[in-house]
């Protein structure tokens, strides 16, 4: 293997750009401040890497990296580190402990979550990666001003990022992601984005309106089943022992509309949920088309004791006036 035992007083050492399948011992370089070993052929990294206290720089990018190692806290005047495009899946729990560290770029790999950083992270680079869920103590890193989560499966963002100078600096990149839990309007930039955080750190209600179109055939149990969702004391049972209305056989005419308030875990906002219940009768489906579009959410009642094939072709005419009302894609 390579045999660095000559170079005890370097400072700065270079192996990128080579086929290494191992890391040599360097354990001996007690100067040793920057090491580069990106575009290699690296499946770990030696536990023995964190005995190399005086590292500032480490850049292991683009290599074929699974873990890095558990004690990689030690390196405690660690200020840059690079492992992008690698196969990582998660950051050891030490990294947390990396007390000086400032500019971290674990892009285009597999992580699937984002936890505490440590608090003199000034930018983080985690585009391109699995990850759904980013913990709360984020907010602790108090030094944040530039972070790149695009290109990854977040439904929401925690509002303590409302905590960090992304506030002021805008340096929030959340493209790409789903963020299904922050209204359409909050999403454009990290301006906006921002703000909406921000309000929800600092208490100020948020409240996310949901419209739902509840849709099924005449006597399919529509409005029963909203009045169980709104009341707790009505059951299915009761209102089936209740009689049906003689002019219109209990069904709903037109259009009526519920409004239900609910608390959902949704960045911590309030969300307001209204129900519109579309009578089931042909006559009305021609004006029920207009009420629906790609902003709300369709809910389809049936009544399970129809024929199967009966049960489907109902299904299917809903669904396709639903599909009409939509934009093309």
């Amino acid at each position: 293997g390579l045999n660095l035992s000559g170079l005890s007083s370097v400072q700065s050492l270079d192996l990128s750009h080579n086929q290494l399948s191992r890391v040599p011992r360097i354990t001996h370089l007690l100067r040793l401040s920057s090491l580069s070993l990106a575009r290699n052929l690296l499946t770990a990294l030696p536990a023995s890497l964190v005995a190399c206290v005086t590292l500032i720089r480490l850049d292991a990018s683009k290599n074929r990296l699974r873990a890095l190692p558990a004690q990689l806290g030690a390196l405690t005047r660690l200020v840059r580190l690079a492992v992008s495009e690698n196969h990582l899946e998660a950051l050891p729990a030490s990294f947390v402990d990396l007390s000086a560290l400032q500019v971290v770029d674990v892009s285009s790999n597999f992580l699937t979550s984002l936890v505490a950083l440590p608090p003199s992270v000034v930018s983080l680079d985690a585009a391109n990666n699995d990850i759904a869920e980013i913990s709360f103590q984020i907010g602790e890193a108090r030094a944040l001003g530039r972070l790149n989560v695009a290109n990854n499966k977040l439904q929401t963002l925690p509002s303590t990022l409302a905590a960090t100078p992304l506030v002021s600096t805008k340096g929030l990149d959340a493209s790409g992601n789903p963020l299904n839990g922050v209204p359409v309007e909050m999403r454009g930039s990290p301006a906006a984005l921002l703000g909406f955080l921000q309000d929800l750190h600092q208490g100020v209600a948020q409240v996310l309106f949901i419209r739902a179109v509840v849709m099924g055939e005449a006597g399919a149990g529509k409005t029963s089943f909203l009045r169980c969702l709104s009341d707790p004391d009505v059951s299915i049972k009761s209102l089936l022992r209740q009689a049906r209305l003689p002019d219109t056989g209990g069904s709903t005419l037109g259009a009526e509309i519920h409004k239900v308030e609910t608390v959902d875990n949704v960045c911590g906002a309030k969300v307001s949920v209204q129900y519109w219940d579309l009578a089931g009768q042909d006559c009305y489906l021609a004006g029920h088309a207009m009420l629906l579009s790609d902003r709300v959410l369709p809910l389809y009642v049936f009544d399970a004791t129809q024929e199967e094939l009966q049960a489907v072709h109902y299904a299917l005419k809903w669904l396709d006036m639903l599909i009409l009302s939509l934009p093309p894609p």
